[in-house]
């Protein structure tokens, strides 16, 4: 299981060949792969290894790059007084003796990826070592391949176990919604739980500049219970579904010219306030979901994917982070600009909250549309986690998302031992 105390993450996803996988290690790690899509097995592998990720290699048995596929993946530092790993990435060839001391106490279990494109495996497996055997689709043995190997024999006795402190937990006390941005023509609302958001910017003849802007959120408020206001050491894990698109209409005729620009964003976190309204004037912790915009507003987008906000003292812990996980993914609007329809997974990792103290986690969208006209060309831009008029994309019958806008279907707080 991912534990990054225990130097290990991982996580089962859907992906594509050449994307980027992001975590944070202490360490180069040792990474192996499985994928598949349909129920037919691909080829899969780890590239351009760090301690912040890695390059996934993702391929068919035609050596055809893949997209969208369910990738397992995990990226462990071998410590095998911490997690009880042993293993590297070194480049080796069929038939090598793989050997290493001290040996394990009991016999492990040895998994192996290889790239590329290469069937690894281990044969003869002993307490301290196996022989490596590397074959090639094409049945001849491979040689001079990057290799990364790990094994396993159960972790160490002697790693300390965490435990909650019993005298710390929380209690959902209330929820809500709303605004915070908003100017222009737009619309929100909530409905079955899901936050749902419509920014438009309709520009008419013969000539116009129209700008709509809208962030509106949707919170569960929470009370720390403890016997002090002191920070408490804990991780924050949420599962958010995010369903909506950006669309546009805009010309170049002989008569004018007409452009759009546009914004989209879904973010999470938690603040410390009874509202999270302008979260980022206040304590907390934040990340990104999904984010898109025109190329003339790329500046509108976050450079990272995880942030603290607001009084820094006592909230930052070294070793936090956040990780985004796609759970899965749903049906997408072809005719669209832009569109998002999945679950994802946010992993806040090493945060701290205060006792006796009332927090909000939040989901929010922000979106923003902008349309201009010159001459006889006129134009239209909606960012729409609502599915409102005018439905640039689909008909008001036909939603390709099969629903629209964005929930919190759950979250968790585990406090550590202090």
């Amino acid at each position: 299981m991912p534990n990054p105390s225990l130097k290990m993450v991982g996580g089962i996803i859907v992906a594509s060949h050449g994307q980027r996988i992001s975590f944070n290690l202490p360490a180069y790690p040792v990474i192996v792969t499985n994928a598949q899509i349909g129920g037919n097995t691909l080829i899969s592998g780890a590239m351009n290894n760090s301690p912040t990720g890695f390059d996934l290699y993702l391929v068919d048995s035609n050596g055809n790059p893949v997209q969208n596929a369910w990738v397992l993946w995990g990226a462990i530092v071998p410590d095998e007084k911490l997690n009880g790993f042993k293993g590297e990435v070194k480049l080796l060839g069929n038939g090598v003796n793989i050997s290493f001391s001290p040996p394990f106490p009991q016999d492990p279990a040895y998994i192996l990826s290889a790239q590329p494109g290469v069937i690894a495996g281990a044969v003869n497996n002993r307490k301290d070592g196996f022989l490596l055997s590397l074959i090639k689709h094409d049945g001849t043995p491979a040689q001079s391949v990057w290799v990364q190997w790990l094994g396993f024999a159960g972790i160490p006795t002697t790693t300390l176990q965490v435990t909650i402190p019993p005298q710390v937990s929380y209690t959902e006390i209330g929820s809500g919604y709303g605004a915070d941005i908003s100017s222009g023509t737009y619309k929100y609302t909530i409905d079955n739980g899901y936050l749902k958001a419509w920014v438009y910017a309709y520009a008419k003849l013969p000539a116009s500049d129209v700008t709509s802007y809208l962030r509106v959120l949707t919170y569960r408020k929470i009370q720390i219970n403890a016997p002090d206001n002191n920070f408490y050491n804990c991780n924050l894990n949420m599962t958010v579904d995010v369903k909506g698109l950006i669309a546009k209409i805009d010309y170049a005729i002989p008569l004018g010219a007409s452009d759009t620009q546009y914004l989209g964003k879904v973010g999470v976190g938690i603040v410390e306030w009874p509202d999270p309204y302008n979260f980022q004037n206040k304590p907390g912790y934040s990340a990104i979901v999904w984010q898109k915009a025109s190329q003339d507003w790329l500046e509108y987008l976050q450079s990272t994917v995880y942030t603290t906000y607001g009084g820094l003292v006592g909230y930052f812990v070294p070793g936090y982070d956040a990780l985004v996980t796609l759970l899965q993914v749903a049906n997408q609007s072809i005719d669209a600009a832009e569109c998002v329809n999945g679950t994802y997974r946010l992993d806040f990792r090493n945060i701290r909250l205060k006792g006796t103290t009332t927090y909000c986690i939040y989901a929010y969208i922000e979106g923003k549309a902008r349309a201009v006209c010159l001459g006889a060309a006129e134009s239209a831009c909606e960012v729409d986690f609502y599915h409102h008029a005018p439905y640039i994309a689909e008909t008001a019958s036909r939603d390709p998302l099969g629903g629209r806008g964005v929930k919190i279907l759950n979250y968790n707080i585990t406090f550590k031992s202090q």
